[in-house]
């Protein structure tokens, strides 16, 4: 007799083994997950109720009057708990398939998901006053009725609608997913007929666990769905389940979580200590999550990006649950005794209201922190879409684009005063953008934007040529002009023939190397220090003279100062702005020395009244810039301003 329970025993033991194994591999979090261990719960109960019934049905323990209501329970209970398996697949596959929006449409729930478990049940309980499903004889022996049948019928009904959603949707899927689903049901409806055909083979349990265990191993690959170090969804997750929900035209609500410091932090901590800071941050977030009944998954994309997704209709829950998280953000994080600032930018999105496709979508999570304004609170994508600012940052490459096509840059001038000469003895050359949509785009919006899509390089190569054609086109001599500094990007610093470039425009313009002074940053030197510093020295062999920009920003290296070949440092106008602190000051005037006894020539930028002007020139610095003097004007206003300060021409 007592192999009559070993394949109930085998199912208990499979499903309890794989029960340890979701919950080690962290299966247990996300609407999915969660609906499949219902699943396996499911089969695990009902396993263990078959083992009891199986032993009072077949003398193993002993049947007597007492336990009789006792037997009785534990059947009503196994049919229960063993057809409620059948709804948690529906919702299963929904979830799985990303149509769980199609499930929730009151025709389907009531009808098809509801109405056959609820018929069921009510033929369960009503038993004891019928006894047409199951009864016990005068010998206390356990009888089907003729009412048994049903609840197979029912099982088989929810099978079919099963295998419709599957048909329906199959296209959603991986041919191999909607494959094994249609195998996984066929073999599911097989279970359940077999006790129908064969009642004395128990193995209707076991054959459930396997089936689970195949979804597992199948379904649920966790090495490729689940980040194990931040413990919630992985970056492929995301991709393959927001694709699927677009193309099931699935409502979505999607917190996005930006940590702009990421890279900071990944430095400053170190990797492990970074790892842990994300996991307690993935940890924080689903129990807000869980607190607030929001029902969401989340994911991690690396860099920083966390993706919070709930189903339709959890819109304010959402929003809710964004404004707590960020407040939580802005108090420091401990770790290991140390306080850590997360520096977040958060935005609320509604598909396909805000954004209609998935493309579009996965664009929009790398490059939302860009596109918003800085805030520390939640912004919902809705209330800023139609705004001028974010637009452009949306269409920035669009509009950089355009701007190479059709000519919509041009180069400015801001005049350089000589504080020895007491004039104007050269000019900044500064890229501005004039879009036929947007107008004035900032150079601090569309120059990050080009470095990073790399249009920087046809950018650098426009303003290289356009400032030769403007030296090559005016007689300089006559205009008391020296020499025109123009910036050299990050991404021309490092380009292997910038050289052969600088120097066939210069023929091209005949544009001698002392007319030009060529802008460098101590980000250049930093990214590609070899190409660079080749760069560099060739130029400077051709008698192309440098300036250090910014200097002051950062952390300044003075051996960078010494080893290159720089004519000119240009102080930050960070400083001029801080010069009223004690402190500061100190720092500018002995920066000034030490710069003045290494023959280096000293510019100032950024300075806008004659109180700043004073000081600078009793410091003794050679150059300055700034709207105390000028903006930076178009070229023709510049060489009109040029002729009427120095020459006093009014033209």
């Amino acid at each position: 007799m007592i192999n009559l329970i070993l394949f109930d025993v085998c199912a208990v033991i499979i499903i309890i083994t794989l029960i340890f194994a979701l919950m080690a591999r962290k299966l247990t979090r996300g609407r999915t997950n969660v609906l499949f261990m219902g699943l396996v719960l499911t089969v695990l109960v009902s396993s263990v109720l078959d083992i009891f019934n199986v032993m009072y049905n077949n003398g193993i323990l002993e049947c007597n009057e007492f336990n009789t209501g006792l037997r009785a329970f534990l059947s009503y209970a196994y049919f229960i708990i063993r057809n409620l398996g059948m709804p948690m697949l529906i919702l299963y596959i929904g979830s799985f398939y990303g149509v769980w929006h199609r499930i929730f449409i009151p025709k389907f729930l009531w009808f098809h998901w509801a109405m056959p478990f609820l018929i069921e049940l009510a033929i369960l309980l009503s038993n004891p006053f019928h006894q047409k499903v199951f009864f016990y004889d005068q010998n206390l022996k356990y009888c089907r009725g003729p009412l048994f049948v049903v609840l197979y019928v029912i099982a088989a009904y929810y099978v079919a609608v099963a295998a419709v959603m599957i048909f329906m949707y199959r296209r959603l899927l991986p041919k191999r997913s909607a494959r094994f689903f249609a195998l996984y049901l066929s073999l599911h409806a097989f279970t359940i007929a077999l006790p129908l055909m064969l009642p004395f083979l128990r193995i209707e349990m076991v054959a459930s666990a396997l089936l689970v265990l195949s979804l597992a191993i199948e379904l649920h690959r966790p090495e490729d769905m689940i980040d194990y170090v931040v413990g919630c969804g992985s970056h492929n997750a995301f991709f393959v389940d927001c694709k699927k929900k677009f193309e099931a035209e699935s409502p979505q609500n999607i917190l996005l979580i930006k940590f702009v410091n990421h890279s900071v932090l990944r430095s400053s901590l170190g990797h492990s200590l970074y790892n842990i800071m994300l996991a307690k941050l993935s940890d924080k977030m689903y129990q807000i999550s869980k607190i607030m009944k929001v029902g969401c998954d989340i994911y991690h994309l690396d860099n920083g990006i966390f993706v919070i997704d709930a189903p339709m209709g959890r819109y304010e829950q959402l929003l809710d649950m964004g404004r707590i998280v960020a407040a939580y953000l802005l108090e420091p994080m401990k770790l290991r005794q140390m306080e850590v600032m997360l520096d977040a930018s958060i935005c609320l999105v509604r598909c396909p209201e805000d954004i209609s496709n998935w493309t579009s979508l996965i664009n929009f999570v790398h490059s939302f922190h860009k596109r918003l304004p800085k805030s520390n609170r939640v912004i919902s994508l809705s209330s800023i879409s139609d705004s001028k600012d974010f637009k452009m940052r949306s269409d920035i490459d669009a509009i950089i684009n355009r701007g190479i096509t059709n000519y919509n840059f041009q180069m400015y001038y801001q005049p350089i005063y000589s504080v020895e000469k007491k004039k104007f003895v050269s000019a900044e050359a500064l890229i501005r953008l004039q879009d036929e949509v947007y107008g004035f785009v900032s150079p601090g919006l569309f120059i990050p934007a080009a470095e990073e899509s790399g249009a920087i390089h046809q950018i650098g190569d426009f303003v290289l040529e356009d400032v030769f054609r403007f030296i090559g086109d005016n007689d300089f001599d006559s205009l008391g002009l020296e020499y025109i500094e123009l910036n050299l990007s990050v991404a021309q610093c490092i380009e292997e023939n910038l050289f052969e470039k600088v120097v066939g425009f210069m023929n091209q313009y005949k544009v001698q190397p002392s007319q030009v002074n060529l802008e460098i940053t101590e980000t250049s030197v930093d990214y590609d220090p070899v190409t660079t510093d080749r760069n560099i020295s060739k130029l400077a062999q051709k008698g192309i003279s440098f300036s250090l920009d910014d200097y002051g920003t950062g952390y300044s290296n003075i051996k960078r100062v010494v080893s290159l070949p720089l004519n000119i440092v240009k102080l930050d106008k960070s400083l001029v702005d801080d010069m009223d602190s004690g402190l500061m000051w100190i720092v500018i005037k002995n920066t000034v020395a030490m710069l003045k006894r290494m023959n280096k020539k000293i510019l100032v930028e950024g300075v806008e009244d004659k109180r700043t002007l004073d000081k600078f020139v009793e410091l003794g610095v050679d150059y300055i810039q700034g709207y105390y003097f000028s903006k930076p004007l178009p070229e023709s206003q510049f060489l009109k301003f040029i002729l009427k300060e120095n020459f006093g021409l009014d033209v």
